[in-house]
């Protein structure tokens, strides 16, 4: 139900082949991760503008005004505003009063700098006049003897504090922002904002050049993320830029973000009086964040607040008058919001509820809450659920088993938001309230987010899909629009992300293999298309999971064409996340596998019986059958999900520390503080960083047949892990050789193309469950988060336009050269958990042998 911690976006494919279209395989990204949470706030900030690509939209104002910038109310005009500042003499001489000169020309020469270099005075000083003009703006807005409106938001410049955010913790704080009216502000003892306090923040700079814009973007970009990241009720998020006299507005939601055309602050009265208006006296809907539907219902002062969620689901869809049932429920705790930290996307919350019945909350029956984004042309996970199982063509047996391994939800519906200005209940859908139905112009230009670089005139259009953008060679895509989604679940799982045994780890990933092979096989073929830890969820207490986050799911048949691929970062397939074939030497005669699913199922279901899991069915809706286009070069196939399957177990054991559980106690809900995890080598640690955080990397580590640097990687290894690895290397070595023999000119994908594999990963994972039963191993997280030092590094060689790509270069080829010289090298000393080794270890390293894999380059 939520994208795992760690996975970030896969940077952009460099040589796709040339029969590649990138509408074949659509690709929504979990980036977040990638830059949120590391604690290095410019690298953090530089990661989060290569995840919106290398530019933008960039409208006209007027379409701006028109359809995105919230409405005014009727008794307050732009017109009336602007004769009362003038004759006020807030206005004189066609700028300004507050103004007199433009803020570039607060600057004066030292006489003693070195080269004549010029001291600039703070923006502080300079733009706390903006606040004047705010203030004007407001004074005559609300001379209104009539009808006096009161503001929704209030305005503050050059803040002291930096607002607070639950998630993130590092500084950084706009220039100024508008905040909204907070009724719990005062409960605060310290009187600080969070995040999701603002409701526009701005930044300044005295200049106009290259850098100073460069810089206003990154952050300007960065803080409408954190508003949006860090209040859930929040759909869009508004901000605005100013360069010497330069200004510029922004929106950006769960599928866009936009720019306006700059215009002259100083004497472009009509547009800044305008936009001030907006945000001052917008509606909360027009600025973005939500109406009743979802409300806070605990004190303000907490980091994570409680709240109180509507969900409506139609109760008769068959019939010809729809029935609408509303449910209500509070939040207990927040799950995850892992799929949330990324700017486009589904923005995936979980949280446990209690349902409210008659004012009551039914406190004995915890559920699951799942809060998202999907693309308008998709499904929701609960009707493709319901058509994967009501398939005729499947057992009843495969039918019990995917019921039980597939996470269907009791209750679902699309949210609806009542529009204050005509009265009416609107879809929450980002095209229908960020622009008000309003398409994006065709003469919309693009706007570099790395200021300098050279773009087409135009924008691209024919997104789809989910949060990752174009390859750098498209510029700028538009992307399709979503509409927001809840579904309530009856159990109460855990992310496998936070799962710390391996042996329930190697469960879950026994039991959703099985759960993807009924999927594959089921009508024409089903494809998960985004496995990751995020969406295996486990059973509190149980060795069983279930597979969850269908919404990408897609049938083998539906040939339909998307801009936008999907995948998640550490566990996506490699050909997937390389948008081509990458088997395709030697290609042998295909094996015509048959396999029984039958017993398959018969196996399954001894496995949940054996955990207290009972198998039931239940399908209660038709689901119309899919239109399919055009065939395109590459597809995404069943492979591909066992793939990702692979990349999670390698996960567990590569970019984590592990350590032997005690032998008399149970893993599951024991106290883990005595445990002593295994110190990992700097080559090893290096290791993980590239393999799990540089493309060329993964893909190094699985397109060979001989032994791989990851092979090598593996024997280096605590020798407690060897029959985890061992097994590990045999899968690869079959997927590789799988790969090759489908990979074949003219070759068919369907649901047979790895139906042979199946029981062998089973059979490897059943090995390894074996072995861990007997002593369980323990997982944690590495000291430090591999991706801040790539962040760090790439800040430190490339300065503030640093790119998350500059990453050490792993000699790959050396290392398959060196192996292929001397397999012998290739198994290395196990090493040994007891810090007393360490010196050992150095020794064995110096003499050559405790080498596992050719040394970065330039680390």
């Amino acid at each position: 139900m939520a994208s795992d911690a760690s996975p970030s976006t896969p940077p952009p494919t460099n040589n796709p082949s040339e029969n590649y279209d990138t509408r074949a395989s659509p690709i929504a990204h979990h980036i977040t991760p990638c830059f949120s949470g590391l604690g290095q706030l410019e690298g953090s900030r530089t990661a989060l503008l290569k995840d919106l690509g290398p530019a933008v939209k960039q409208v006209q104002y007027e379409y701006f005004q028109n359809s995105v910038l919230p409405r005014l109310p009727p008794e307050i005009t732009v017109k009336k505003v602007l004769g009362r500042l003038l004759r006020l003499n807030k206005i004189s001489d066609g700028r300004w009063n507050a103004f007199p000169r433009d803020p570039c020309q607060h600057a004066k020469k030292s006489s003693r700098t070195s080269g004549g270099d010029e001291e600039w005075l703070d923006e502080k000083g300079v733009f706390a006049n903006l606040y004047s003009v705010v203030d004007a703006i407001e004074e005559c807005a609300s001379n209104n003897k009539r009808k006096k409106r009161s503001t929704t938001t209030s305005y503050e410049s050059m803040p002291d504090s930096t607002p607070m955010c639950c998630f993130d913790k590092s500084t950084g704080k706009p220039d100024a922002y508008f905040v909204l009216k907070d009724r719990f502000l005062s409960d605060r003892p310290d009187g600080r904002r969070y995040w999701r306090d603002l409701a526009t923040p701005g930044e300044f700079k005295l200049r106009d050049t290259l850098d100073d814009l460069q810089d206003d973007i990154k952050k300007t970009c960065w803080n409408m993320y954190k508003i949006m990241v860090g209040d859930p009720r929040r759909r869009s998020v508004f901000a605005f830029t100013i360069e010497n006299t330069t200004m510029r507005v922004w929106m950006g939601n769960r599928s866009e973000v936009i720019v306006t055309e700059p215009f002259n602050f100083i004497t472009d009265h009509r547009k800044v009086v305008h936009f001030f208006l907006s945000q001052l006296y917008g509606s909360e809907v027009d600025l973005g964040i939500g109406s009743g539907d979802m409300t806070i219902i605990s004190a303000e002062e907490q980091e994570i607040p409680r709240y109180r969620i509507k969900v409506r689901q139609v109760v008769n869809p068959s019939r010809r008058r729809l029935v609408v049932e509303e449910l209500v429920y509070h939040t207990t705790r927040l799950i995850s919001d892992d799929g949330a930290k990324s700017f486009r996307g589904s923005g995936t919350r979980v949280w446990e509820v209690v349902q409210v019945v008659d004012g009551v909350e039914r406190t004995d029956t915890p559920l699951a809450l799942k809060d998202h984004w999907v693309d308008d042309s998709r499904q929701c996970e609960g009707n493709i659920i319901q058509e994967i199982l009501g398939d005729p063509g499947i057992s009843d047996k495969q039918r019990r088993a995917l019921t039980a391994l597939l996470l269907a939800p009791v209750a679902r519906g699309d949210v609806y938001i009542l529009d204050e200005f005509d009265g009416k209940e609107k879809l929450d859908d980002t095209r229908t309230l960020s622009t008000r139905g309003a398409d994006i112009p065709e003469n919309a230009t693009v706007f570099s987010l790395k200021p300098g670089d050279k773009l087409p005139a135009t924008a691209k259009s024919g997104g789809k899909g989910g949060n990752r953008g174009a390859r750098e060679k498209d510029t700028v895509v538009i992307y399709e629009s979503k509409r927001h989604h809840r579904a309530v679940f009856a159990q109460v799982l855990e992310p496998l992300s936070k799962e710390t045994s391996l042996h329930r780890v190697f469960s879950a990933l026994y039991s959703v293999t099985f759960g993807l092979l009924f999927m594959h096989d089921c009508g024409p073929g089903w494809v998960h298309r985004d496995i990751s830890t995020g969406n295996i969820l486990l059973f509190p207490g149980k060795n069983i999971a279930k597979l969850s986050d269908l919404e990408y799911a897609k049938r083998l048949d539906d040939v339909t064409k998307h801009a936008i691929r999907t995948g998640t970062m550490n566990f996506i397939a490699v050909e997937v996340d390389k948008g081509m074939y990458m088997f395709t030497e030697d290609p042998k005669a295909k094996d015509e596998a048959e396999i029984d699913m039958d017993d398959m199922a018969d196996e399954i279901e001894g496995f949940l019986a054996s955990a207290g899991v009972i198998p039931s069915t239940s399908v209660d809706e038709e689901i119309s059958s899919l239109e399919f286009a055009d065939e395109e070069p590459f597809f995404y196939n069943p492979l591909h999900d066992l793939e990702s399957i692979w990349w999670i177990a390698v996960y567990f054991v590569v970019n984590k520390k592990t350590a032997l559980a005690h032998r008399k106690r149970s893993a599951v809900g024991s106290d883990h503080q005595d445990i002593v995890y295994a110190d990992l080598t700097e080559e090893q640690l290096k290791f993980a960083r590239n393999l799990f955080y540089w493309e060329p990397a993964r893909h190094g580590a699985l397109n060979n047949s001989g032994i791989t640097p990851l092979d090598k990687h593996l024997f280096s290894l605590p020798s407690y892990l060897k029959p985890i690895c061992s097994e590990l290397i045999k899968l690869r070595k079959t997927m590789v050789k799988h790969y090759r023999d489908i990979e074949k000119p003219g070759f068919v994908i369907d649901k047979t193309v790895c139906l042979s594999i199946y029981p062998l990963f089973t059979k490897a994972f059943k090995t390894i469950m074996g072995s861990l039963a007997k002593r369980d191993i323990l997982v944690a997280p590495l000291e430090y988060d591999p991706r801040e030092e790539l962040l760090k590094d790439a800040y430190r060689t490339h300065g503030p336009s640093a790119r998350v790509s500059k990453r050490p270069k792993l000699d790959l080829k050396a290392a398959s050269t060196s192996s292929a010289a001397n397999p012998a090298k290739t198994k290395c000393k196990a090493l040994v958990v007891a810090a007393s080794t360490r010196k050992t270890r150095s020794a064995t390293s110096r003499k050559g042998k405790g080498k596992a894999v050719a040394k970065p380059s330039g680390t």
